[in-house]
Order: structure tokens, then C-alpha cells, then sequence
């Protein structure tokens, strides 16, 4: 295992482990806690990120208990997402660590609309290959935020749309475009 695939199951971890007793105490209503995927699709909008890892990177993630209701009042939160993109000459995994703030638009109970803004540490593992760079795999890291906005269907869907913006880390701006969207089972 390499030590790319360990830091994600780490931060996964650690993330399940701060939020599963916050989380089990709200689930003890419907006497099970509920998990789902969280998948998306990200797209950086340097250039020269763009030509050397790709233009389309994926993002994934585990989502513990409900989809949590946007309160129109605001409210802060953890924040975590895992974003990659791999080829022969070139890999990236960014993790954007840190604090949310979400406010809902509406108290419906089917369809809440929310946006809100991110101050995040950026932790980046990326290596080029490409002669121009030759830059080797190392653990680097970065600041940034981001604007989003989105829509809980329920308490089981959302689906958000996000705009990170992030330091240069290595000459690299790996700001860019999230679209994702979760689910829970």
C-alpha cells in the first residue's frame, strides 16, 4: 500500500471518527447509523495543471449518517473532500481540510436550497514526470477557500456545485470547479 492510498484511508478515518458519535446519537430515532458515497467530478482551471494532470479529476468520499438540513440561520461545520487525477506521466491528490459555513435558503423538508464559503488548509501530493517539470512525489501544502451552493433532496441526496480558489503550491494553481453530489443508503 502506498503511502498515497494510506493517507486517504487516515483522513477517512479520522474524519468517521470525529463525526459517528455526533452522528449516532442522531440516528438512534431509526436505530441505525446510515452511509453513503459522495462522488464528483472536479475541474482545475490553470492551464497548466489542466496539460499536466488532466483536465477531469475525480473526487470521492464516505458520508456518515443523514444528509444534515442547511439551517436558514447558518451554521459551521468540518470540511473534507479528497480530489485525484492519475496518469503514466503524472498524479494528484489534493484534500482540502477544513471550515464550512452553510446556510439554508428555505426550511422545506424535501427540497433545501443552501450555500455557503470554506477557509481550507490545502494538502497536496503530486509528482510530474514531464521533462519541462520533473517535479518527484512529495507532501506539500497550501490555503484557500471556496463559494458553493447546492440542494438537499431529503435527507438521503444532495447535489453541490463548488468553486475552490488555492495558493500556487510548486508554481501549480490547482484551483478549480466541483460538481459532486452524495447519497446515503
Amino acid at each position: 500500500m502506498n503511502l498515497k492510498n494510506l493517507f486517504t484511508l487516515f483522513v477517512i478515518g479520522a474524519a468517521a471518527l470525529a463525526v459517528a458519535p455526533a452522528q449516532a446519537q442522531e440516528q438512534k430515532k431509526s436505530g441505525r447509523l446510515v452511509f453513503g458515497p459522495q462522488v464528483g467530478f472536479y475541474s482545475p482551471t490553470s492551464e497548466a495543471a489542466r496539460s499536466r494532470f488532466g483536465g477531469s479529476w475525480t473526487n470521492i468520499g464516505l458520508g456518515i449518517g443523514d444528509v444534515a438540513a442547511p439551517k436558514s440561520k447558518g451554521e459551521l461545520n468540518f470540511d473534507l473532500n479528497l480530489i485525484s487525477s492519475r496518469s503514466s506521466d503524472a498524479e494528484v491528490l489534493l484534500a482540502p481540510v477544513g471550515i464550512v459555513y452553510r446556510r439554508g435558503t428555505s426550511e422545506n423538508k424535501k427540497v433545501r436550497p443552501y450555500f455557503g464559503v470554506s477557509a481550507n488548509l490545502l494538502v497536496t501530493n503530486f509528482r510530474s514526470n514531464y521533462l519541462i517539470d520533473n517535479i518527484p512525489s512529495a507532501w506539500r501544502t497550501g490555503v484557500g477557500g471556496s463559494l458553493f451552493g447546492g440542494v438537499s433532496l431529503g435527507n438521503r441526496f444532495y447535489i453541490e456545485g463548488r468553486y475552490y480558489s488555492f495558493s500556487k503550491v510548486q508554481n501549480f494553481d490547482f484551483s478549480g470547479l466541483n460538481l459532486s453530489l452524495g447519497f446515503r443508503l
